[in-house]
């Protein structure tokens, strides 16, 4: 009679007829089944089973190999599944990001690589032209910033010296100075028109002698225009080669001076003189700068007509002062 046994007790209490125990430190399933239930229950003969959980696991062996293969691909694989999206998706989002962001506070030179070989590196490609096309359009419009910074500038200065005085030969000769100083020609030479058949008068030059300045006008005058009756009322550019006179031309050379620039003094539709500029490289002007030197034109043209009103006036005054006066002596007589 083992029905005394409390794990015996334990497993005929319980609801199932196999259940797991622990005997002298050796797991152990127990099973039962009843042989000859009586009603009368005067006598119950019950076929008890001992196993050991090692044996019980016995068959399940292979399997459980499988099992712990199929764990460990369990774990492997979304791993890898990961390790794959932070490598091709998650990092390369995180560089545009931060490329992004780095774009949005000016830095215009950033650049990302990107080799996954699907949309996500097309798009650093996109980012990495866009980048490049934003980089050059504000170096260009920091240039032209700057540009247009200094043109106004010594738009600005030759101004400045040309409405200081009232005295032609002055206005001319600071006006010259600092147009060839700002704008980097090698030689400069100022004319004020007189009037037909009289021809130009040198009021300044800069970097040349009077008698080479004198020749190259009159030369200038016949390759350009033929007559001294009329000038050009643009900024006109011409190289050495138009001047068609040996002489001259190796005299030019010697001040290694490839190119000569027009520049009309004008007001009102009036010329009232003109700027001769030499360069020491052949070629047109920009746009920038023959908008420049055509403003520079109209200012000095401006003071000189300035100041030949002012001298007309002190004119006026010394004929009415001279008119006075001598009606005071006719009268006193």
């Amino acid at each position: 009679d083992a029905s005394g046994e409390d794990h015996l007790q334990q497993l005929l209490q319980g609801q199932g007829m196999r259940q797991p125990f622990q005997k002298a430190k050796e797991d152990v399933l127990v099973s039962y089944a009843q042989l000859y239930p009586f009603t009368n229950n005067l006598c119950r003969w019950i076929l008890v089973k001992e196993q050991s959980w090692s044996e019980v696991m016995q068959p399940s062996l292979p399997y459980r190999q499988l099992l712990v293969v199929l764990l460990a691909l369990g774990v492997i694989f979304p791993v890898l599944v990961t390790s794959y999206g932070v490598r091709h998706i998650t990092n390369p989002i995180q560089k545009l990001i931060r490329a992004s962001e780095q774009l949005t506070a000016g830095e215009f030179k950033q650049r990302i690589e990107v080799n996954t070989g699907d949309e996500i590196e097309t798009l650093a490609n996109q980012f990495n032209l866009m980048s490049a096309e934003l980089d050059e359009s504000y170096t260009s419009l920091e240039k032209k910033v700057a540009d247009r910074t200094r043109e106004l500038a010594i738009l600005n200065s030759i101004i400045s010296v040309a409405s200081h005085s009232l005295q032609i030969q002055e206005i001319l000769e600071d006006a010259l100075s600092n147009t060839v100083e700002q704008m980097g020609f090698a030689i400069g030479l100022a004319f004020k028109l007189e009037a037909n058949p009289n021809p130009p008068v040198l009021i300044a030059q800069r970097g040349i002698e009077p008698t080479i300045a004198i020749y190259l006008l009159h030369r200038y005058i016949r390759a350009i225009q033929g007559t001294t009756a009329a000038f050009p009322e643009k900024v006109t550019v011409f190289g050495i080669d138009d001047l068609q006179d040996d002489q001259l031309k190796n005299q030019l050379s010697q001040l290694d001076l490839q190119g000569f620039v027009y520049i009309p003094l004008s007001t009102k539709g009036r010329q009232l003189g003109f700027f001769i500029l030499g360069k020491h490289e052949p070629g047109q002007l920009s746009p920038e700068q023959h908008s420049l030197l055509s403003s520079i034109g109209k200012q000095v043209g401006v003071a000189m007509e300035n100041a030949r009103l002012f001298e007309q006036a002190e004119q006026a005054a010394v004929t009415a002062e001279r008119s006075r006066l001598a009606r005071e002596l006719h009268d006193a007589v």
